[in-house]
């Protein structure tokens, strides 16, 4: 019976816990300099990084401008000691890509391979 009430009391407080984490799940929508617009959603919220967002996002990229659609992707954090977050887009489907963000302040970089990174801020 004790057994029983040590069981649910945990259950409980596990299930609170799951569902207080998954609530915490950021998002966000940044603008480049190239009229890129990217969102970005975290698909878990622990980084073993200590980065501001967690080890895995989902991305998606769309450009009115030229035309893109949006594009979904999802990107892996990489360890890196300048920047207050990196994480890595490794194709196929579509171009590798990074997305940095600036250890400093709110500023975001969306760098494709064999490019120059663009610059984005929040919107």
């Amino acid at each position: 019976m004790v057994f029983s009430k040590i069981t649910a009391v945990f259950s409980a407080v596990v299930l609170i816990g799951a569902t207080a984490l998954h609530a915490a799940a950021k998002s966000l929508t940044i603008q480049c300099t190239d009229s890129t617009k990217v969102q970005i959603r975290e698909l878990i919220a622990e980084s073993s990084h200590r980065y501001p967002y967690g080890d895995f996002l989902e991305v998606g990229i769309s450009n009115a401008r030229t035309g893109q659609p949006n594009r979904k992707y999802r990107i892996a954090a990489a360890g890196t000691g300048s920047f207050g977050g990196r994480w890595v887009y490794v194709g196929p489907p579509g171009r590798n890509f990074s997305l940095l963000l600036s250890g400093k302040s709110p500023v975001w970089y969306l760098e494709f391979d064999g490019q120059k990174a663009l610059n984005c801020a929040r919107i």
